[in-house]
């Protein structure tokens, strides 16, 4: 049987857009303008579906090769969809959707339609994916010293499940509360999509202080949940509470039945809760000898309102291939106490392990079980170099310190000389 067709004709916008620099460039090459029409295909999965034209044209006057992926969509806890980069998600989306043509050469002026297909229906009953245009110019040898702008424009797939298979299933974690700028003090209703559906989700937030009487009322503008993330809707109170403790309360909107979130906070000024957060500024990748304990050290800036050490950990994976491979170790790290704005240290100790070249050492900051940030280094131990190459390379790199160190040497050695050359001289003029 031949596949049914999903077609819808929309304006294309871009996903995403990566650049990539080939070298240190002393000039920007002019912005290419790649146009994919349409971005989306919404409907429902019943069955083998064909989905497709889509349309790239070249707009530029540049050639582009052109590669072609089956992708998976994931959400950011503020909402924000994205492509799944991962090799693991790209090879997930292969097995349940096919396209037509893996690459291609795009002239000038030039436009070109791909269709792609449903392989399978997921055991989920839905699919939300995409199919993803990467472009990178064909560079002439003259112009190789130049940026490279590579872009990337997804055509999202959005296939909601039959109704018979349908499944709202939502979850809530405790509301929390923050100020992001002094006098303003927003709600976050954590909810987990555990269904099926790609869905709008609201929040009636009902705010009541010590006494039990309702201070304020707000809502959560509502936001499309992706199955399987968790999204924070946030919700701004207008009225301006002053300080003590107050009860939170939510009902959920959008999600088939009644669901309801709670949670507490205490303001110690007006509309001023403690926020407690933080952002890592500095990771650079250690130095590694095999054999031996490798310094891990860190950087973060507390971005809250009051003092703050967040808990942090260290990750150790293998590296080199697709993707990192399992976690092989992982170590909690100290973490300095700092002031609101000022930065603090993170370090830790940890031998890697001698059946791997390279790993990928991620610092994960955390409050309890929720990620604040992370950033990710590779390294590659090697063997430690003898004493002698050790101190050859020791006063390489601090040959400002050794210089300076010698010539106040000298100095005082020059100052010391003359004392003693006048005192020699005194000595011989005093009479017998």
């Amino acid at each position: 049987m031949r596949p049914r067709s999903i077609a819808l004709s929309c304006t294309a916008t871009v996903l995403s857009a990566a650049v990539l620099a080939a070298a240190a460039a002393a000039q920007t090459a002019p912005a290419p303008a790649l146009n994919l029409s349409p971005s989306q295909f919404p409907g429902v999965l019943t069955g083998p579906v064909q989905i497709g034209p889509m349309t790239l044209l070249n707009g530029t006057q540049t050639d582009y090769r052109i590669r072609v992926f089956p992708v998976l969509l994931g959400q950011r806890r503020d909402g924000g969809i994205f492509v799944r980069e991962e090799a693991r998600a790209r090879r997930s989306a292969g097995r349940v959707v096919a396209v037509q043509t893996r690459r291609f050469d795009l002239v000038p002026g030039e436009a070109r339609s791909v269709f792609s297909r449903m392989r399978r229906v997921p055991r989920t009953g839905s699919f939300y994916g995409g199919v993803l245009f990467q472009g990178t110019p064909r560079v002439r040898p003259s112009d190789r010293e130049q940026i490279t702008n590579i872009l990337q424009l997804n055509a999202s797939v959005l296939l909601d499940p039959v109704a018979a298979r349908r499944r709202l299933r939502f979850a809530t974690e405790p509301i929390r509360a923050e100020s992001p700028e002094k006098g303003t003090l927003r709600l976050l209703v954590p909810v987990s999509n555990r269904g099926n559906v790609y869905r709008r989700v609201g929040a009636a937030v009902v705010v009541r202080d010590g006494s039990g009487e309702v201070a304020a009322r707000t809502r959560a503008k509502g936001v499309k949940i992706l199955p399987g993330a968790i999204v924070d809707l946030p919700a701004v109170p207008q009225q301006k509470l002053p300080a003590g403790d107050y009860t939170l309360s939510a009902t959920l909107r959008g999600t088939g039945r009644a669901v309801r979130a709670k949670g507490s906070m205490r303001l110690f000024g007006v509309n001023a809760v403690a926020t407690r957060t933080a952002r890592l500024t500095d990771f650079d990748s250690p130095t590694a000898f095999r054999g031996q304990e490798v310094e891990v050290k860190a950087s973060f800036e507390n971005t809250g309102n009051v003092p703050y050490a967040p808990e942090a950990e260290l990750l150790v994976r293998s590296a080199g291939g697709e993707e990192p491979g399992a976690v092989v170790k992982r170590r909690p790290m100290e973490v300095d106490r700092a002031e609101p704005g000022e930065t603090g240290a993170i370090q830790t100790e940890v031998e890697l392990p001698d059946d791997t070249r390279s790993y990928q050492l991620t610092v994960r900051l955390l409050a309890g079980t929720r990620l604040i940030d992370s950033r990710d280094v590779s390294v590659t131990p090697t063997e430690r170099p003898p004493v002698l190459t050790r101190a050859k390379n020791w006063i390489t790199e601090n040959a400002v310190v050794v210089v300076g160190v010698l010539l106040v040497a000298l100095i005082i050695g020059g100052i010391a000389g003359i004392g003693y050359v006048r005192r020699l001289k005194q000595a011989g003029a005093r009479p017998g």
